[in-house]
């Protein structure tokens, strides 16, 4: 056969070629090349009678495979090493896949049953809220008349920065005001409702209505004395009464912002008063902040919180229900369709800061009102996700500060570190050890006290579940209500058949602050739940209601209801081969 090859490089054309054609200035030169044939000759099996069906015999093969490994020794060696190795890694990879694949689904199972799996949506945090305004939360109030007993108004600004000046005084003949200590617009806005309370003592009495301008004022000790050096009296609650009794006080509240060239002076009469741990304003209108600081003061106001406005001196002004028995309305409304665009979150100091603190803080049954926006996940995806398939046990929220999930790092449950325990004094001394533990990761053991933590598994840690039936016992019928595991039991060394009679004591790592790399301060709040039934189960768990997680994280630790935004559901199926479909 003719084989031409066109080349540049003449060292390989003469190395292999019988003769070659060279082209210089449009004309073909050749060059012969004398070769010894019997060298490299191929041997080749040819059919004489059909040269287009000739092809190469097994024994030609042979000879052509000798003679080449014969002459490539070298080469072949590299090559069947590469070979070897490149097999050998094949294999090993194969190995390390299916240990990694059991490793994997071994830690997986540490958090997450077989019968168990994860929906995430990914969720922007909003940096727009709103408010609803009176109109919105009268519509929404119509069904749940038995619970709410009004709407009132609180308004976010920070008005110890809103005025250069802000502060009550006594009205009296004397030349210098006399400046009443921790009494400003704060107070005005923070009132208490006076019909909230039916067995607060008044001095000299409690009256049975208001006028617009009159007030019960809530006193310190120190205050009471404060006015009585004022009005040169003993300092005493008795003659400040018998003073209130046959006199009349008033005070005004003075309020000057230079920038705005805005200044106002309010006065108030004093009809009585009732000692207190701080300072309050008590008045029968519930809506008596609204009317002094938009009727009288004649601020504007909006319900767009966080944007920006057109004027400086307008107030954020959000609504509240005051609410009876807001562990039934949470309960009522969590999967009502008419609350699913807003967010319900109760009373936090930065709402309401002069009177959070009081004792006997009923403030609580407060909750404001603000909108949820449409991308959130809203609760009743849970009825919807449940129905989707019968083999579906159970749903669970997951929460970002609740009850929490991490498939990346194979963690869940309670975001902050739960104790539980039937002595408390046990629980006093895990939680003085536990506050100079600075690694949540550092899994501690102590005597007759287990842990709750995402950073614990099924095997060490306290887990959430709901119910379907109470082995031993009773349901729960309230969010301080709760039931236990067997094995929950069995390691806080008490019967696995008989339902506690005492309490069991919960403390919660609520608040941790750094100080520094190696201290972390940490803060607790301690509370009790009452053991009303016993689920048999080789896990340590409590059981209660799906919405459990959400409530009490609310309600009893004072986690705003915007730290519960629902980001993931956990399904449970009823058994771990249905878990694919």
């Amino acid at each position: 056969n003719l084989v031409i090859i066109v080349t540049h490089d003449s060292s390989l054309a003469k190395t292999y070629s019988a003769g070659i054609i060279t082209i210089r200035n449009h004309r073909l030169y050749l060059e012969n090349i004398k070769r010894n044939d019997d060298k490299d000759k191929l041997i080749l099996d040819r059919n004489i009678n059909d040269i287009t069906n000739s092809k190469l015999t097994f024994k030609t093969i042979e000879k052509m495979y000798k003679s080449k490994k014969k002459n490539r020794k070298i080469q072949n060696f590299f090559i069947r090493s590469i070979t070897s190795l490149g097999i050998l890694g094949v294999g090993v990879s194969l190995l390390l896949s299916s240990f990694i694949s059991t490793s994997i689904k071994k830690s997986y199972s540490e958090i997450l049953l077989d019968n168990e799996i994860i929906m995430n949506k990914t969720i922007k945090k909003d940096t727009y809220i709103s408010a609803l305004n009176e109109e919105e939360s009268i519509d929404k109030k119509a069904n749940y008349n038995e619970y709410i007993k009004d709407i009132g108004f609180c308004y976010l600004n920070d008005f110890s920065s809103f005025f250069d000046t802000n502060y009550f005084y006594l009205n009296s003949s004397s030349a210098k005001k006399q400046i009443i200590d921790n009494l400003s617009i704060q107070q005005i806005n923070d009132f208490l409702w006076l019909d909230n309370y039916p067995f607060l003592s008044v001095y000299p009495s409690k009256p049975s209505n208001l006028k617009e301008d009159e007030i019960v004022l809530g006193l310190t000790m120190t205050n009471i004395r404060q006015l009585c050096l004022y009005l040169s009296l003993p300092r005493n609650i008795s003659s400040l009464s018998y003073y209130l009794k046959n006199n009349e006080l008033y005070i005004s509240l003075l309020a000057i912002k230079e920038e705005w060239s805005y200044y106002d002076e309010q006065i108030f009469k004093v009809v009585g008063f009732s000692l207190e741990k701080s300072n309050v304003i008590y008045h029968y209108n519930h809506r008596y902040n609204e009317y002094i600081l938009e009727s009288r003061m004649r601020f504007d106001s909006t319900n767009e919180i966080n944007e920006e406005t057109k004027y400086p001196w307008t107030l954020r002004k959000v609504p509240y229900y005051e609410i009876e028995n807001y562990d039934n309305f949470l309960n009522e409304t969590f999967y009502d369709s008419d609350f699913e665009d807003v967010y319900l979150d109760q009373n936090k100091k930065y709402y309401f800061p002069s009177i959070f603190n009081n004792e006997n803080n009923e403030t609580k049954s407060r909750f404001l009102l603000f909108f949820k926006s449409e991308n959130k996940i809203k609760n009743r995806m849970y009825h919807s996700i449940k129905n989707s398939n019968e083999k579906i046990k159970d749903v669970y929220f997951m929460t970002s500060s609740g009850y929490s999930v991490f498939p990346s790092s194979l963690m869940k449950g309670f975001y902050y570190p739960f104790f539980f325990s039937f002595d408390i004094d046990k629980l006093s001394d895990a939680i003085d050890s536990d506050s100079t533990n600075n690694d949540y990761t550092v899994v501690s053991s102590y005597d007759g006290v287990i842990k709750g933590h995402y950073t614990l598994t099924k095997n060490d840690g306290v887990f959430f579940k709901s119910f379907d039936k109470v082995d031993i016992g009773r349901e729960p019928q309230n969010y301080d209500e709760i039931v236990v595991s067997s094995s929950f039991l069995k390691k806080l060394n008490l019967s696995e058949d008989i339902v506690p009679s005492s309490p069991l004591q919960i403390a919660i790592n609520n608040k941790s602050t750094y100080i520094n790399e190696n201290k972390i301060n940490k803060e607790y709040i301690t509370l009790n739940l009452k053991v009303t039934g016993i689920v048999k189960s080789q896990l340590l768990n409590i059981y209660h209601n799906p919405n459990w997680l959400i409530i009490y994280y609310q309600t009893r630790l004072g986690v705003s209801i915007f730290d519960l935004d629902i980001t993931s559901f956990l399904i449970e199926g009823k058994s771990g081969n249905d878990m694919e479909e």
